[in-house]
């Protein structure tokens, strides 16, 4: 019985290391950020098979979601999907879990018999025929990048060797994340006008401008319109906050970043939300870029002090370091962005962030 285990065992390493290295493979070849989900789904499904899932891209700073796919999964079942998560309707949402530094956890093993308390298992899951969830959180340099929820039908639970096989590719599916977000995580087009949406307290859009409302068309029903989860997300970010605003970044098919905003509409009721989406000013998108490239948060700090044109010692004083400890934190951001002067990190960061809104601008 145990060299039948040590062989069992074997087999699911190895299916593992295929799995992880298809995925890496998938990060360097897929086009954009579409592409590569549903490669992972495709993956996963040959190591964890499924019967429905969800995979969505979060902005790592604000745990918001900015794009989605699902798989086998209509219409009505992915907008449930988002309205239970994004309401916090369920104590082990995504950004619960990436809080609690939990990376994996199954239905069946947190409620067994009492699933029934879960929202999605009774909204969700109950009414289309499934049975169990599998949930993961994809983390990596300290940052959650996206959240993955699998589902299966009954008689078929997930196990814990299911749940060990996904903790174990969580980590190279946040790179492929992460890499991704480099290339631009919104096949859609940025606004090239005004774009603001009205919310209704239900969620529902109630009117917005031309540009905004176009964001909002959906092309392929397993796809969420490109920009829909972020302004739902930060929508439902608003009316859970207690400060009234939301913020989620994103980047644009041309390479812009682009910035979501919401606040409550104090007209006409609560509940009403207001959303504007706008190329980001370089001090909106330093955290992001920074999680991009792997700074720590305090190479971030330094990094937002550099861009502001302070000396070591204008940085040191303002975060009570010694100008020693800033120089090696500057040499370090150096290092991570290819770079050997600060005249050549703000051309790096102009260049690399900036460059294709100009190009795409009407002359």
């Amino acid at each position: 019985m145990v060299r039948g285990a040590r062989m069992m065992d074997s087999v699911r390493t190895d299916q593992i290391d295929r799995a992880r290295a298809r995925l890496r493979d998938l990060a360097r070849s897929a086009q954009d950020s579409s592409g590569y989900r549903r490669g992972v789904l495709e993956v996963i499904e040959t190591l964890v098979p499924w019967d429905g899932a969800v995979f969505v891209e979060f902005d790592p700073a604000s745990h918001l979601a900015t794009a989605a796919t699902c798989v086998d999964l209509d219409a009505d079942q992915c907008a449930t999907a988002f309205d239970i998560e994004l309401g916090a309707r369920d104590s082990d949402g995504y950004e619960q879990m990436a809080d609690a530094g939990t990376a994996v956890a199954t239905l069946s093993r947190r409620l067994g018999d009492q699933r029934g308390h879960s929202a999605r298992y009774r909204e969700l899951y109950q009414p289309f025929g499934l049975h169990d969830e599998l949930r993961a959180v994809a983390q990596s340099a300290g940052s959650c990048w996206g959240g993955l929820s699998l589902a299966r039908e009954p008689g078929r639970d997930f196990t814990d060797d299911d749940a060990a096989a996904i903790g174990a590719i969580q980590g190279v599916i946040a790179e492929g994340l992460r890499a991704m977000l480099v290339r631009g995580a919104v096949t859609q087009p940025p606004p090239t006008g005004p774009a603001v949406i009205i919310l209704g307290p239900d969620g529902a859009v109630e009117s917005g401008t031309d540009q905004a409302l176009a964001l909002l068309a959906r092309p392929d029903q397993s796809e969420p319109a490109a920009f829909a989860p972020a302004v739902h997300a930060v929508a439902a970010r608003v009316r859970a906050s207690s400060t009234g605003i939301a913020r989620a970044r994103l980047r644009g098919a041309d390479g812009t970043w682009l910035v979501l905003h919401a606040a409550p509409l104090r007209t006409d009721g609560p509940g009403r939300v207001v959303v504007t989406i706008e190329p980001a000013r370089p001090p909106e998108i330093v955290t992001i870029v920074a999680a991009v490239i792997g700074l720590s948060p305090r190479e971030t700090e330094v990094l937002e002090h550099l861009l502001a044109g302070r000396t070591s010692v204008e940085i040191a004083r303002k975060l009570f370091l010694s100008p020693h400890t800033v120089n090696d934190h500057v040499r370090h951001i150096f290092e991570k962005t290819g770079v050997h002067t600060r005249q050549e990190l703000m051309t790096w960061l102009f260049f690399s962030h900036y460059v294709d809104r100009l190009n795409t601008e009407p002359s």
